[in-house]
């Protein structure tokens, strides 16, 4: 199992002195088996993501670990 991490460049984020600025916004982590098993987990679980206007298909995804990372981390301690 891995975890991952959503992100998409949809839609602005406003800076503290009113400016727009472009950038990519963070929508969630989510572990799975694969990246797609993942997704629709983040999906189910958050709602608000499509309801807000956000496209499925402009969510991008790296994995942030998986269970070898993990266990490996561990063992150089």
């Amino acid at each position: 199992m891995a975890q991952f991490i959503f992100y998409t460049d949809e839609g602005i984020t406003m800076a503290p002195n009113d400016e727009i600025v472009e950038n990519l916004q963070i929508l969630g982590f989510e572990f799975g088996n694969t990246e797609n098993e993942a997704k629709q987990i983040l999906l189910k679980e958050n709602a608000w993501i499509l309801q807000n206007g956000f496209h499925e298909d402009g969510i991008m995804c790296l994995k942030v670990m998986d269970s070898s990372y993990s266990e490996n981390s561990l063992n150089h301690k």
